[in-house]
C-alpha cells in the first residue's frame, strides 16, 4: 500500500495572511480545506466552484491555481484520479503563465501522487522527481524531504528497495524535521530492508526510532511501526517476539488493508503454536477485512461520482444565477416592447372575433352532427375492443394455470427425486456401516473394494449435475440470481442453498450431502454470515431471490 504525503499549495502560502478577513478567496480555501481533511466533500466542492467562478470572471490567476489545485485533491481524496489529474494539469498551466516555479513544484507532486494511486509508478516517479529536483534547487527543506519519502515509498512499491535506502537515509540524517515525514521516512526504511530481506536490520531501524521515544505525529503510525516489527522477527523466526509486537498492533487504529495483513501475521502465528481452530478464524477475519476495505474503496469511488453530478449541478445553478442577473436588466425593455405588442394584438383580436363569432354558430351545429356520428361508432369499437380482451384475458388465464401446472409437476418431479437420493444415500451410510463392524473387514478385499464403490456412489456429482439441470428448467434464473447478487458463495454453498429453497429439512439435506447434522447446521450459519443475513432468515430470504 502506498504511504504518500499529499500537499495541499494552500496550506504552506496564503492561509496565515488572510485568514482573518472572511471576505477574502483565500479564507473560502481555507473553508474548503478544512472541508476535505473532514470528509466534507460537498461542501468543499461548493466553496471552490464559487471561488473558481469569482478568479475566472475577475482574471485572478493565483485564486484560479489556489482552486484548481486544491479541486484536485478534493478528487484525490474521492478516488476520482482521472478529475484529478485534470484539475492538476490546468494547475501546473496557470503556475507555469504565472512562473512561479514554488506552484510548479507542488502540483508536480500532487499529479506524481495521482499516477501513483492509479498505479502507474514509472510516471509517478518521473514527476515526484521533477518536484524534488525543483526543491532542491530553490532550497525549500521541508519540500525536499516530503517530496525524498515520496521518491521511497515509489522505489520500495517498484521493487527498487536498494534505491529507496538513500533518499529515506537523507531525511532521517536531517534532524530538525521530526514529524510525519520524519517517521514515515523511518517506516520506510525498515521496509526496504525488510524487503531486501535483511530482517533484522529492519528491526533495528524501528527499535531506534521507538527508543529515542519521538513524539508521533499521528496515533496510527506507531501501529505501523509494530506490524513491521511483527512481521520482520516472524521472518526471523522469533515467532514469540513476533506474537508480542502482533498483539501490541492489534490494540491500535489502523486502516482495513493493515487490518488484514495483522490478521494474516496472527493465523500464521496461531498455526505454528498448533492452534488450528484460532488461525482458521484470523484467516476468516483477514478476509473479511480485506473486503470490508475493498467495500469501502468501492463506496469512496461513488462518493467520487456522486460529487461529479453534484458538481455539474451546482455549476448549472451558479449558470442559472448569473442568467437571472442578466434577464433582470432586459425585463424592463422587453415589458416595454411587450405592452405595445399587446395593445396591437387586443386590437387584432377583436376584429377577428367579431368575425369569428359569425362563423362559430354554423361550426357549432356542424361539429355537433359529426360529434354524434364519432361518438357512435367510438361506442361500437369499444365493444369490440372489450370482447377481444376478454377473449385474450381468458387465453392467457388458461396458459398461466397451465404453466403453473406443469412448474408444480416438475416441482414435485425434483423433489421426489431429492427425497430418493436422501433415502438411498441414508440406506447406502447403513449397508457402510454394517459392513464396516464386521470382523473380518480387513481380510477381505472384496467387502472392502464393494465398500469404497458404495461411497464414491454416495459422493458422486452425477445426481447434483441432473439436479443442477433440472432445478434451472424449473425455477429458470433461479441460480444465475443468486450468483450476481452473492459472488462470494462457492459451488458447495450454492448447491446448500439450493436444498434449502427446495424446503428440505436438515436431516434430509445431511443425508443427501453425506454429512453429520450438526455439520449442516454450522454450513446454514456460515453461508448466512457469508451473506450477511441473520440464521434464522435464510429461508425468508432466498424465498426474495
Amino acid at each position: 500500500m502506498l504511504r504518500i504525503i499529499t500537499l495541499l499549495f494552500l496550506f504552506f502560502n496564503v492561509i496565515p495572511l488572510f485568514a482573518a478577513n472572511t471576505d477574502t478567496p483565500f479564507f473560502k480555501l481555507n473553508k474548503a480545506v478544512t472541508a476535505i481533511n473532514k470528509a466534507d466533500y460537498n461542501t468543499s466542492m461548493q466553496i471552490l466552484l464559487e471561488v473558481e467562478r469569482d478568479a475566472r470572471s475577475e482574471g485572478d490567476s493565483t485564486v484560479l491555481f489556489l482552486s484548481r489545485n486544491n479541486m484536485g485533491n478534493l478528487y484525490m481524496s474521492t478516488l476520482n484520479y482521472g478529475e484529478a489529474l485534470e484539475c492538476f494539469l490546468e494547475a501546473y498551466t496557470i503556475a507555469g503563465l504565472l512562473k512561479d516555479t514554488e506552484k510548479e513544484m507542488t502540483v508536480l507532486n500532487n499529479i506524481g501522487i495521482v499516477y501513483a494511486q492509479d498505479n502507474n509508478l514509472k510516471k509517478s516517479e518521473e514527476f515526484i522527481l521533477k518536484a524534488y529536483n525543483l526543491a532542491v534547487r530553490l532550497k525549500k527543506i521541508r519540500q525536499k524531504y516530503v517530496y525524498a519519502v515520496n521518491l521511497g515509498e515509489l522505489k520500495n512499491n517498484m521493487g527498487s528497495n536498494k534505491e529507496a535506502i538513500p533518499y529515506f537515509e537523507r531525511v532521517i540524517s536531517h534532524t530538525t524535521i521530526q514529524d510525519r515525514i520524519y517517521e514515515n521516512a523511518y517506516l520506510g526504511l525498515s521496509k526496504s530492508y525488510f524487503e531486501l530481506r535483511e530482517y533484522q536490520r529492519s528491526i533495528d531501524v524501528i527499535q531506534k526510532f521507538l527508543r529515542d521515544d519521538f513524539k508521533l505525529h499521528l496515533k496510527q503510525n506507531r501501529v505501523y511501526f509494530l506490524l513491521q516489527a511483527a512481521k520482520s522477527y516472524y521472518a526471523l523466526g522469533a515467532y514469540k517476539l513476533s506474537f508480542e509486537y502482533a498483539q501490541k498492533a492489534l490494540k491500535g487504529n489502523i486502516d482495513k488493508d493493515e487490518f488484514s495483513d495483522l490478521y494474516e501475521l496472527l493465523s500464521k502465528l496461531f498455526l505454528q503454536k498448533g492452534n488450528y481452530e484460532k488461525a482458521i478464524q484470523l484467516k476468516d477475519s483477514a478476509t473479511n477485512y480485506s473486503i470490508e476495505a475493498n467495500r469501502l474503496k468501492m463506496s469512496k469511488l461513488f462518493e467520487g461520482s456522486k460529487l461529479r453530478l453534484e458538481m455539474i449541478n451546482y455549476q448549472n445553478e451558479l449558470t442559472e444565477s448569473n442568467s437571472r442577473l442578466n434577464f433582470q436588466h432586459k425585463l424592463i425593455l422587453i415589458i416595454s416592447i411587450g405592452g405595445v405588442f399587446i395593445v396591437l394584438l387586443l386590437l387584432r383580436l377583436l376584429y377577428a372575433n367579431k368575425i369569428r363569432s359569425q362563423q362559430r354558430k354554423e361550426i357549432y351545429r356542424y361539429n355537433q352532427e359529426l360529434s354524434t356520428l364519432k361518438l357512435r361508432e367510438r361506442e361500437s369499437q369499444n365493444k369490440i375492443l372489450e370482447q377481444e380482451l376478454k377473449e385474450k384475458e381468458t387465453v392467457a388465464l388458461l396458459e398461466q394455470e397451465k404453466l403453473k401446472n406443469q412448474i408444480e409437476q416438475r416441482n414435485r418431479e425434483l423433489l421426489a427425486k431429492t427425497l430418493y437420493l436422501s433415502n438411498r444415500n441414508e440406506l447406502l451410510q447403513k449397508i457402510i456401516y454394517e459392513l464396516q463392524q464386521g470382523r473380518s473387514i480387513n481380510a477381505s478385499e472384496t467387502i472392502s473394494e464393494k465398500i469404497k464403490n458404495l461411497q464414491a456412489l454416495i459422493k458422486s456429482e452425477d445426481e447434483w449435475n441432473f439436479f443442477v439441470k433440472h432445478f434451472e428448467e424449473v425455477n429458470q434464473g433461479f441460480l444465475n440470481r443468486l450468483r450476481q447478487k452473492h459472488p462470494e458463495l462457492n459451488s458447495k454453498d450454492i448447491r446448500f442453498i439450493s436444498y434449502v429453497y427446495m424446503n428440505l429439512n436438515l436431516k434430509e439435506i445431511a443425508a443427501i450431502l453425506c454429512i453429520t447434522h450438526d455439520a449442516v447446521r454450522k454450513r446454514k450459519e456460515r453461508v448466512s454470515k457469508k451473506m450477511g443475513i441473520k440464521n434464522d432468515g435464510l429461508d425468508s430470504y432466498i424465498s426474495t431471490i
